[in-house]
C-alpha cells in the first residue's frame, strides 16, 4: 500500500507511532522488490498499476487487500473495480 495513499485515504490522521509502524511494516505491507519494478509502481494503487509478471498479481492484490484491513484503509472504487475483476483470473 503507497506511503502517499495511505496518507491520503486517511494515515494523515494517525498518530506518529502509527505512521512509523505502518512505513516500516515487513510482515504486512512491504516486499523486496527489483528497482525497476518499485520505480514503476512509484505511488500507484491496484487501479494504476500491477505487477508487470502476471503470476504476482494475485498475490499483490491480497497483500493490498489485507494491508487496507489490517490498517483501516479504504479501498477507492477504481482499486475496487480493478481489484475485482483480477480476482476473477485468481
Amino acid at each position: 500500500f503507497p506511503l502517499a495513499a495511505a496518507w491520503d485515504f486517511g494515515a494523515n490522521s494517525w498518530t506518529p507511532a502509527l505512521r512509523m509502524r505502518f512505513a516500516n511494516d515487513t510482515s504486512l505491507n512491504l516486499l523486496a522488490v527489483n528497482g525497476p519494478d518499485n520505480q514503476s509502481k512509484g505511488d500507484s494503487t491496484p487501479s494504476k498499476w500491477l505487477p508487470p509478471n502476471p503470476a504476482y498479481r494475485c498475490f499483490y492484490a491480497g497483500k493490498y487487500l489485507t494491508v487496507a484491513i489490517s490498517y483501516g484503509l479504504p479501498v477507492s472504487r477504481a482499486d475496487h473495480s480493478a481489484l475485482t475483476e483480477l480476482a476473477t483470473r485468481c
